[in-house]
């Protein structure tokens, strides 16, 4: 999803155009025509320029959002998929349409999917190459250990009776569930990242569009009985999923998100990385951010602190200005009624951040799942 902003000023000459911020998964495209517009004309104008982008490059849609025509394009995480397949060595590769999860795909979501493999194969022609990692001494290593743990566990279920009898003995089962378990712990930390989830969220995206088809029921086989455990079909981008849908449904009932506020102390050059930090960590779980470009006092803070109606507060600076600030602004900003967090890790501060009323911290490998869980406990309260 990536936005088409118009760029305004009070006085004539200035520029309208067409930009996509950095979401580190799609190039920038920055179309820019100066002009002596009014506003609604200029919106006129980008909006024109978005149609003919949807009808050229299949755009999936475009809409308006302020000042802002946000659009999207599918089938980028599907062409890193079939590549990394490809280079893997993997001898068929079928690419599923990126609605699968949620309903029947329509035509476009099929159409991308197929143009997708088509591209790679008769394009870049990946599948003429016969092993596109050979050389690479990195590659060679995962491959011996992935062939040579891959060895012991067949030889292990070999040894129980075979794959049937390992499934009812639950040896299958538990090595499954053990691998499952470490994989959720590496999502919810962002260890293993899920772009467009848990890193680079869009909290104006559009719904995905599915066919109306309800899901046909298994057949069932008169007295058929499961005789061994089934093993569960998940997705690890699901938890960070609840927490937005249930953002959507607070928005769908109150017009407005559950929003986080972040303190942004000292100067832009002081918050600004922790700032982008802590916004693309709250809006993985649905919470909007309430940004600013700092404050001259914590009195202005805390004053827009409480405009803002949120409940959470982030602190977000540098290690410089936590040591003069952090605790005074804690407290200013407990004795208003937030629930104070702080981007960053407290290290030997951490007992005076926490007497100045810092509830909890957020950084690269904290718990993200847990706490955003925490604050949707927090925000949503009736």
């Amino acid at each position: 999803m990536h936005a088409l902003r118009p760029h305004r000023r009070d006085r004539p000459g200035v520029t309208a155009g067409a930009r996509m911020p950095d979401n580190r998964a799609m190039p920038k495209i920055d179309i820019r025509q100066p002009h002596q517009l009014p506003l609604a004309d200029a919106r006129a104008k980008v909006d024109h320029v978005a149609t003919r982008m949807r009808e050229k490059f299949d755009m999936d849609s475009h809409q308006w959002d302020g000042d802002t025509l946000r659009f999207s394009r599918s089938g980028v995480k599907g062409s890193i998929a079939v590549t990394a397949a490809g280079v893997g060595g993997a001898d068929n590769i079928a690419v599923l349409p990126h609605t699968a999860a949620i309903g029947l795909p329509d035509a476009f979501a099929r159409r991308v999917a197929r143009n997708t493999q088509l591209v790679l194969l008769e394009e870049a022609n990946l599948a003429k190459v016969a092993d596109p990692a050979a050389g690479s001494g990195a590659i060679e290593h995962l491959t011996d250990a992935l062939c040579a743990s891959a060895w012991a566990l067949f030889q292990t279920y070999d040894k129980a009776g075979g794959a049937w009898a390992a499934l009812e003995q639950g040896m299958i089962q538990r090595d499954v569930a053990a691998v499952r378990e470490k994989r959720q712990a590496a999502a919810a930390r962002r260890k293993d990242p899920i772009t467009g989830t848990s890193d680079y969220p869009n909290l104006h995206e559009n719904a995905a569009r599915v066919l109306n088809v309800a899901r046909a029921p298994l057949p069932k086989e008169p007295g058929a009985e499961p005789t061994i455990e089934p093993l569960p079909s998940i997705r690890l981008a699901e938890p960070f999923e609840r927490l937005r849908d249930k953002s959507d449904a607070i928005l769908r009932k109150t017009g407005a998100r559950p929003k986080v506020f972040l303190a942004n102390l000292g100067k832009v050059s002081d918050f600004t990385a922790r700032a982008t930090f802590a916004r693309n960590f709250y809006e993985a779980g649905g919470l909007e951010s309430v940004g600013n470009d700092g404050f001259p006092d914590h009195a202005a803070m805390v004053a827009a602190f409480k405009t803002s109606r949120a409940e959470v507060a982030c602190l977000c600076s540098s290690d410089k200005v936590y040591d003069a600030q952090a605790v005074e602004a804690a407290k200013a900003l407990s004795a208003a009624g937030a629930i104070v967090h702080l981007a960053g890790r407290p290290g030997a501060h951490e007992a005076a951040w926490n007497a100045g009323g810092v509830k909890t911290y957020i950084y690269v490998g904290c718990d993200v799942l847990a706490t955003l869980q925490a604050a949707h406990d927090i925000v949503s309260k009736p």
